[in-house]
């Protein structure tokens, strides 16, 4: 029980909301599991004490609304956390990190959403859709939603098409589906053998062959190799009490590679690099952003860290359909956040090797679980229409990249452009 309650932790940092569960942003699922070290928790708990002194006398102040910080060398290593010092912190509305003004309001809009720029792809008013992932033309669309019972099914959708598809229909949670390169197949988790497995079945639907059967592991969030394959996906409940990243062939399933640490991977598609998030082993624990490159000798390059936010959370990256660029999510100061309902998430987009940073939302809402279409625009889960359900809508990011480009406020990062088809 205890193993499933902290899979739920981590399914929920993804941005998936199930009942009774606590959000967890920080990789160590909840200082109650039996994992966490008593050194662990009273390390955190010192940090935390002292942010608290800090704040009481007036010299530092929380983060909760204000700009994401991405490292700034201007900030002391002592000063990262949820906290910062505003005395001297100027910059522009999109900065050298692509920071965001603290001075803006909380409510404010980003000018990405508006004159009609977004548009909600999916409408349910019970329940909600959430998991998008778009195929490589850029014609469909498969997610997972509860709108039709408590647990989640896989559905397809034709973008531009209010019709949609029910492809899987079992009384256990079927989440995370993902399209093979050539749109035939769908690989998706499901805990319908009584753990959490990596499934695949045609991507019209039928019988679905389950890939992984570990009694004692839970596996999600199956990614596929740019040839289709093969597929990332991420493990827990091993000894070393980590999520584990682990590479499958589909036809050759029980024969696994371990490459390294962390969860939610992404594999590009034009190549061997893998996104995936990785919690920091100190202070906050707060999500970052890495990559990893499979080498054709079978080594794994050192992991890099792409995205590391003294103040945030940087969640859910996922790929352009050329592999050039990532869209990710920032949560600011997650523990000031809702424990049963993420309020407040930003979507960012920024060039593969981590430049070029720009925000595309803003606003008091929930942007969640990216995915870039093949015509350039993003689809990401949200709350934005104030509803009660999630639902997925799409925006067109061009004005957010065109802030990130050379010559718009003195950024020096490379130029990013919108891929076309």
């Amino acid at each position: 029980m205890k193993r499933l309650t902290s899979l739920a932790a981590l399914l929920a940092a993804s941005a998936t909301l199930i009942a009774g569960c606590t959000q967890s942003y920080n990789g160590g699922l909840g200082f109650t599991d039996s994992l966490t070290s008593p050194l662990e928790v009273r390390e955190y708990q010192k940090l935390k004490k002292e942010q608290a002194t800090q704040l009481q006398s007036g010299r530092m102040t929380q983060k909760r609304a204000g700009r994401v910080d991405f490292g700034d060398s201007t900030i002391a290593p002592t000063d990262r956390g949820m906290i910062y010092n505003t005395a001297s912190t100027s910059v522009d509305q999109l900065g050298m990190y692509g920071q965001i003004d603290a001075s803006q309001s909380h409510s404010a809009i980003s000018p990405m959403d508006a004159g009609g720029n977004a548009s909600k792809i999916t409408n349910t008013e019970e329940g909600g859709d959430f998991d998008p992932e778009i195929n490589r033309s850029g014609q469909w669309m498969v997610y997972s939603s509860t709108r039709h019972r408590q647990t989640a099914d896989i559905y397809k959708k034709r973008l531009g098409s209010a019709s949609l598809i029910q492809l899987t229909n079992d009384p256990a949670e079927d989440r995370m589906p993902t399209f093979s390169p050539d749109g035939k197949l769908i690989a998706f988790s499901s805990n319908r053998s009584g753990n959490w497995d990596i499934y695949i079945m045609d991507s019209d639907g039928g019988p679905a062959r389950q890939l992984t059967s570990s009694n004692d592991l839970d596996e999600i969030h199956p990614s596929f190799s740019p040839d289709g394959s093969k597929l990332v996906y991420c493990t827990f409940g091993g000894p070393s009490g980590q999520m584990e990243m682990v590479v499958i062939d589909i036809n050759s399933p029980t024969t696994k590679r371990f490459i390294g640490y962390g969860t939610l991977p992404a594999w590009s598609p034009s190549d061997n690099t893998i996104l995936f998030q990785r919690a920091r082993e100190r202070g906050t624990r707060w999500y970052s952003i890495w990559s990893v490159t499979l080498l054709e000798n079978g080594n794994v390059t050192p992991p890099t860290e792409l995205v590391s936010s003294a103040n945030a959370a940087a969640i859910t990256p996922n790929w352009s359909p050329d592999g050039k660029y990532i869209v990710f999510c920032t949560v600011i100061d997650p523990e000031s956040d809702d424990y049963q309902r993420m309020t407040k998430a930003d979507v960012w987009v920024m060039n593969a090797d981590g430049s070029g940073r720009a925000r595309v939302t803003a606003g008091p809402y929930a942007h969640q679980q990216p995915a870039w279409s093949a015509d350039g625009s993003i689809l990401f889960v949200s709350d934005r229409a104030g509803e009660e359900a999630k639902n997925i809508w799409s925006l067109r990011p061009d004005r957010a990249l065109r802030l990130a480009s050379p010559g718009n406020n003195n950024l020096n990062a490379p130029s990013v452009m919108v891929p076309t088809q």
